[in-house]
């Protein structure tokens, strides 16, 4: 059977595949999307051991919104919390950071930590535009970040292997961020800090854009958000001061904020959680 795929409203079943059978869902309504968590249990006569529950978690769920006029979604948090102790054995996506991007299946394998004779799976197409993953497996909770640059809103779809968890999922939906910048300036995802000028000759009509990036500042669930600071300064003017959550971007437009023609340095301090960078990056004004 095809991997289903998710809708933009969110909600859908995944398709299953292997002696799985349905346990429980909980579904509900967050804003005008729809969220599911599913519950799926793996044929106790399957594995070595007849006495443990394997389970497959499941959400599917529209996780973001477009993005208002003139904003572009930067980060969206989802998480799959059970009120007990156990800890997922495999994950999808798997634990760390990996790409995203449309049309990537969503793929769990569930087979007892490799011990099953007949192993089963989960399948769904999210929705999600390219970008960074970010899975984070916890006694008790998953959550998965994305991280990326887009106007469109957008579906999740991600889950575990469980054994023995006494209990099934539950999700209180996704949370994003939108930075008020276009998102062809919005700078990479990336690990550590970032800072740089793109284009690096600001034109009329063409503006250049300081783009930047601060580690451990990104969305929770919640939403829980602890911005870091850029502080901006070129020449003797007065520096300007951004709440970064993730990454973010100046405009240096020509012709204005006594930006005129010639050559100018920007200098940046960046400060989060993990520390503080300085930077001076050379830039152009036509």
């Amino acid at each position: 059977m095809p991997a289903l795929t998710a809708r933009d409203k969110g909600g859908d079943p995944p398709s299953v595949h292997g002696p799985l059978a349905l346990k429980g869902q909980r579904c509900f309504q967050k804003g005008p999307g729809f969220l599911c968590a599913f519950d799926y249990l793996l044929d106790p006569a399957t594995t070595d051991d007849p006495a443990d529950q394997w389970h497959a978690f499941w959400l599917s769920s529209q996780s973001a919104e477009p993005a208002r006029q003139g904003f572009c979604t930067t980060e969206v948090v989802d998480s799959l919390v059970w009120p007990s102790a156990a800890k997922p054995t495999r994950t999808f996506p798997a634990a760390g950071a990996s790409k995203a991007g449309p049309h990537v299946s969503a793929h769990l394998a569930v087979d007892a930590a490799g011990h099953a004779r007949s192993p089963a799976s989960l399948d769904q197409t999210p929705t999600w535009p390219a970008g960074l993953v970010t899975t984070t497996p916890r006694a008790g909770r998953l959550t998965v970040l994305w991280q990326g640059a887009t106007r469109r809103g957008m579906s999740l779809a991600f889950g575990a292997e469980m054994v023995n968890p006494e209990s099934s999922p539950m999700s209180f939906g996704g949370d994003q961020y939108e930075v008020g910048v276009p998102c062809a300036h919005v700078g990479p995802p990336g690990p550590g800090f970032g800072a740089r000028i793109r284009p690096a000759v600001s034109a009329p009509g063409r503006a250049a854009y300081v783009q930047v990036r601060i580690p451990g500042t990104h969305i929770k669930p919640g939403p829980n958000i602890k911005p870091g600071l850029a502080t901006i300064a070129i020449g003797s003017g007065q520096p300007t001061v951004l709440e970064v959550v993730g990454r973010a971007a100046l405009a240096l437009p020509a012709h204005r904020y006594g930006l005129y023609a010639g050559r100018y340095v920007a200098r940046v301090t960046l400060h989060g959680p993990s520390g503080t960078r300085h930077y001076r990056l050379r830039f152009r004004v036509r």
